[in-house]
């Protein structure tokens, strides 16, 4: 019975695919490829920072709304002081009090008079706008009077809270008012409660002039004004879906449920590894018991502490024990509240007198009442736990773990009985009546499944696979199984992508290091094999296995092996992790194709000296060393090897029904290269896989449709043949194919594939530039006017130095610019005359130069400019004001998409090009199209074409297909690209096209469907 399998190779911005259909009875004698495909979509990480691409404009709205918030604040203050008569109507003379006109008042003076002498009404309007501007810093957080979200700022406030009172002085506006003229009175860390206090100072002395005119009631409205803080926005959409209970949102990690969850997650997992025969020790039920009720108590506790709490030797460890983990999470619910407890007076501190349900009780508190609902929640820690004030603030001020558990409540309280028990987390989950393998497949749909996820990465990949997979049910059927292959480049997180790159990045710097040493030290050509055998005896200088001592000179004699500590042959594991070196007699004669275990396991002698000479190994090594029991069914382990992105597919496709398991893409690797599928699409000069062509993506997703059980079967029997250290990829060998004239089809499928790629025809990202104009006066009919515009002085360029405005300021930068290439060219020379005193002379100098500009009066510094260029106004976005009048303008952003059309009389072809911004107005106006296909009698539309579009491009003697690359509406051109072309190596020039050149009879607009199959042309007016 043959059997239909979707091989998928998932990527961040790719998916390939492959349909294949192979005969369970007689796999080699039939079989055979349907279709292949692939899709290239947009990434949603900007691929040099990694970072999401709209995290910038994010940061920069979020500031936009910080400012005009601030505005308000500022405005509804001054409407209030105008109201009352403290303040004159007229904005001119309310900006020249604020400013410096001849009514200005200095501000820091008048909030030090103020304090003891009558102030103008003028003067004391001007002290309270000022409080408003300042105001100090208050936290987000409940009840957050006086807590700081950094350690590092609050230690300034209390530093400088200590330094007023030391002085003497009353309030902050005192102390900043007698500082020394020299000294700025910015970049001072205060609080809120520091302007509050000082407030209050300065309203209750100038009510003793004023009685008429600062009522109660405008004291009110103006300390609302000033000190009101808009509570930070508690929402519960944002919060996921328990994994388990999917009709139920996630826990608090605060919580004390998911605290005890968690903590007995980490208990279970614990053993205790045996210092004589690394042999790994379940816990005892009360051992574990003894460590819960050890960690309730507590933040954390170290292993040394566990080991201590248990009567453990202090060489036996634990198999959770690393280099990174010092130790295991208490319960820091609990902890943080008992710590501010005992601050207290032991009469205050009821903690101790608490059952563990009360404590529960209070701790639910303290978590469920956000920071809007703080005086609800002061008001219940006083009335129902009975604390004073004082006490019931530092509750609330209390930090808590934040954000969420991966379960809810319900699953908790379900499964957390059975971790009780010592019960692993699956188990225990599965004894709960969950993951049960006869309940029915859950349907949820692809949004359900989007709502859950954090990583847009993911999101994007799953949301574009399920895509793919549905065209491919349309056009082929559903398949008898889908094969995953396990995407390598996406992560669970950032700290766990970081903490890859810094292992990428020290590995590459030692094979680096090892590769100098073996070209200057032994005169050899390293291969990779070479550098890893250098760095397996820098890590262990003698065989493990006999305690025979390898000198330097041995390594590359052919006395040394690498040696595979879990044969390769068993469990195709080529990891760093799993080689050590040994005497290749040893290797050959008695290890062989043996476990550890196996070949010295009944030798007690030689085991424990074995055991012995490992010790400074690293922990997973360490563990193929002592392993016993081998698990030998490795195709299984291979097939559910997975990481985040294959998991949240799988996950969702046997939602859906689907059959699915998950392949390594490490196999994948050896049997593209073993089966010579590398060189269908040509290779790079080392003889690795060529990444120039998205089609490649195709070939791995139907290498990966062929790794069945009987595949992985076949190649455990060949690699049992191979020697000693010898490797499948090392060796001349070709496992089986999986029917005979396999590459051929392969060859011929992939010359036939159109790569799909995903359109860019949404309205999304910038509709204008960043960088604001004015309009400089002078002719209104000119093509070009002048616009002026600020730039920074580090990235202003040759060209633009000419074009600053002021011609004081335009000196000075060209006399700084010229003085810093001269000290640059007097350091070169000197490091060529090898002056060093004269070299550090030159470089003080530049040093001094380069820390930046200042104005003539030596203080000031010059951090930006004023350029003009000219510029047509049709290619700028004017802003109105208030009045209608339009004062700044913006460059239009990047270009929607291009409409051809013909004149009827002369035959011409023209484009015009549609700005993002004029697409998202047209999508604004109700019943108006975005795409515009009427452009007058004496044209006729043709076409239109935006990124990634699909044409086909047909002149006399050829006819290809391309993908539209890019929109020029300055060179009134468009860029296409080769639809298999991933960079320029293999499409070096693309593409160029004027407006004239591109016909309905040289360009015909194709549609693509995901899978890659040319559906039918597109009528021009109906796209």
């Amino acid at each position: 019975m043959k059997r239909t399998i979707l091989g998928l190779d998932l990527g961040t911005n790719s998916i390939g695919w492959g349909l294949i259909k192979l005969d369970d009875q007689n796999q080699e004698a039939e079989g055979g490829i349907t279709a292949a495909g692939v899709r290239i979509f947009q990434e949603t990480t900007d691929s040099k920072s990694k970072e999401p691409k709209n995290q910038s404009r994010r940061e920069k709205r979020g500031m936009r709304r910080t400012i005009a918030r601030r505005t308000r604040r500022h405005r509804h203050l001054q409407n209030i002081l105008r109201q009352a008569g403290i303040l004159p109507d007229d904005d001119k003379k309310v900006e020249e009090i604020m400013t410096i006109g001849e009514l200005a008042c200095n501000p820091y003076l008048f909030r030090k008079k103020g304090l003891d002498e009558r102030l103008e009404l003028r003067e004391f309007g001007r002290v309270l706008c000022h409080l408003n501007q300042r105001r100090g810093f208050q936290s987000n957080r409940k009840a957050g009077s006086k807590s700081s979200e950094d350690s590092e700022y609050k230690k300034m406030m209390a530093e400088l809270e200590q330094a007023i009172k030391s002085k003497g002085y009353r309030t902050v506006g005192e102390y900043l008012a007698n500082l020394d003229p020299s000294e700025s009175k910015r970049m001072k860390h205060t609080t809120r409660d520091m302007y509050k206090d000082e407030f209050d100072l300065i309203w209750d002395k100038q009510v003793t002039y004023y009685p008429e005119v600062l009522t109660p009631e405008l004291k009110v409205r103006c300390w609302k004004a000033i000190f009101f803080q808009r509570p930070f926005r508690v929402s519960g959409k944002h919060v996921g879906m328990c994994s388990l209970e999917p009709k139920n949102k996630r826990a608090m990690k605060a919580s004390i449920l998911a605290q005890h969850v968690r903590m007995w997650q980490e208990i279970n997992n614990m053993r205790r590894i045996d210092p004589l025969t690394y042999a790994e020790i379940d816990l005892t039920a009360d051992q574990k018991e003894t460590l819960f009720k050890h960690l309730d108590e507590r933040k954390e506790a170290t292993f040394d502490q566990l080991r201590k709490k248990l009567g453990f030797h202090e060489n036996e460890h634990f198999n959770l024990e690393n280099g990174k983990r010092k130790g295991l999470k208490g319960n820091t619910t609990f902890h943080a509240i008992k710590a501010t407890l005992d601050k207290l007076k032991p009469d205050k501190n009821k903690w101790k007198d608490l059952s563990t349900e009360q404590r529960q009780q209070l701790a639910e508190d303290l978590i469920t009442c956000a920071s809007d609902q703080e005086k609800g929640l002061l008001k219940r820690l006083q009335t129902f736990w009975g604390y004073d004030e004082d006490t019931a603030v530092k509750l609330a001020e209390v930090r808590l773990d934040d954000g969420y558990a991966n379960l809810s409540a319900k699953a908790m309280h379900k499964i957390l009985p059975y971790l009780e028990k010592g019960c692993m987390y699956r188990d225990a989950c599965q004894k709960a009546g969950y993951f049960n393998p006869d309940q029915p497949p859950s349907n949820a749909t692809l949004e359900e499944h989007l709502r859950e996820m954090r990583n847009p990465i993911v999101a994007k990949a799953l949301r574009q696979t399920m895509k793919v997979v549905r065209a491919i049910v349309r056009e082929h059927g559903k398949p008898d199984e889908i094969v995953i292959e396990m995407a390598r480049d996406l992560k669970l997180s950032g700290r766990k992508k970081e903490e890859a790159d810094k292992r990428r990045f020290e590995n590459e710097r030692n094979n680096n290091r090892v590769r100098d040493i073996l070209e200057k030290e032994f005169g050899m050509k390293p291969s990779r094999t070479d550098i890893i055998k250098y760095r397996l005896w820098e890590e262990c200088n003698y065989c493990p296995y006999t305690g025979v001592v390898i000198e330097r000179e041995q390594l590359f004699s052919g006395e040394v092996d690498i040696e595979h500590i879990i044969p390769y042959s068993r469990s195709l594991n080529d990891s760093y992790m799993n080689k050590t070196l040994c005497m290749a007699e040893e290797n050959r004669m008695i290890k062989r194709n043996k476990t550890p275990w196996e070949a010295y396991g009944h030798d007690e002698k030689r085991w424990q000296a074995m055991l012995q000479a490992i010790k400074k190994f690293p922990y997973p090594k360490r563990q193929n060393f002592t392993k016993r029991v081998l698990d030998t069914d490795f195709v299984t382990r291979q097939l559910n090897d997975t990481r985040y992105i294959c998991t949240a597919v799988k996950s969702f496709f046997e939602d859906q029904g689907y059959k699915v398991r998950v392949s390594k893409g490490q196999l994948t690797s050896l049997l593209r290269s073993k089966w010579d599928l590398e060189h269908i699409l040509g290779t790079k000069a080392d003889g690795k896989k060529s990444r120039d062509d998205h089609r490649h993506h195709a070939i791995d997703a139907i290498v990966t449709a062929c790794v069945s059980q009987g595949m992985l079967q076949r190649i455990s029997r060949e690699s049992s043949r191979l020697r000693p250290g010898e490797q499948l990829r090392d060796r001349v060998f070709r496992p089986d194919e999986p029917w005979t004239g396999f590459k051929m089809d392969v060859k011929r499928v992939i010359e036939e594939i159109v790569v799909s790629h995903q359109p860019m025809r949404g309205i999304r990202g910038a509709l204008h530039q960043e960088t604001a104009y004015g309009l400089r006066a002078g002719d209104p009919n000119a093509p070009k006017r002048e616009f002026v515009h600020r730039v920074p002085v580090d990235s202003l360029t040759n060209a633009q130095l000419n074009k600053i405005i002021d011609p004081v300021v335009r000196a000075l930068v060209v006399s700084h610019r010229s003085e810093i290439d001269h000290l640059k060219q007097q350091l070169k020379q000197a490091k060529r005359g090898y002056d060093d005193a004269l070299k550090e002379v030159i470089q003080s100098k530049l040093q001094k130069a380069q820390e930046g500009l200042k104005h003539k009066d030596g203080v000031t510094p010059i951090k930006t400019v004023r350029i003009v260029d000219r510029m047509s106004v049709s290619t700028l976005f004017g802003v109105p004001d208030s009045r209608g009048n339009l004062y700044k303008y913006y460059a239009l952003g990047s270009n929607h998409h291009v409409e051809i059309v013909r004149n009827k009389t002369t035959g011409k072809h023209e484009g015009r090009f549609v700005t993002m911004m004029e697409a998202a107005n047209r999508a604004r106006r109700e019943g108006s199209p975005i795409v515009q296909y009427d452009h007058g009698d004496e044209w006729e539309f043709v076409i239109w074409l935006s990124i990634n579009d699909m044409v086909q491009i047909i002149d006399e003697d050829t006819c290809e297909l391309y993908r539209v690359q890019k929109i020029d509406p300055t060179n009134n051109r468009v860029f296409f690209r080769k639809h298999h072309a991933a960079t320029l190596s293999i499409d070096t020039e693309g593409l160029q096209l004027s407006m004239s050149k591109i016909t309905n009879s040289t360009c015909k607009k194709l549609y693509v469907d995901p899978i890659g199959k040319v559906r039918e042309y597109i009528d021009a007016k109906n796209p």
